[in-house]
């Protein structure tokens, strides 16, 4: 397998990992994979790829914060 083409499978895993309900794990290899590959070469399949982990792992993050206080909320008297 390229590079190239490595770089394009991270960039589709990346945008998955959007829609699928643990897609967390999906997006921490994805970023991890993105610095690896800037290391090599900076391109702007990288950059992309590195930025919307980023964005991912942040949603998720705000997401099983939500449900955590959600599940408080609901069991809370």
């Amino acid at each position: 397998m390229t590079q190239a083409t490595k770089n394009l499978w991270t960039l589709c895993f990346s945008i998955l990992s959007f829609f699928i309900p643990f897609g967390f794990l999906i997006s921490i290899s994805t970023y991890f994979i993105s610095r690896k590959s800037m290391r090599i070469e900076t391109t702007s399949i990288n950059k992309a790829t590195n930025i919307l982990s980023m964005i991912s792992i942040i949603f998720s993050i705000l997401a099983t914060i939500s449900a955590i206080f959600g599940f408080v909320a609901f069991f809370s008297n």
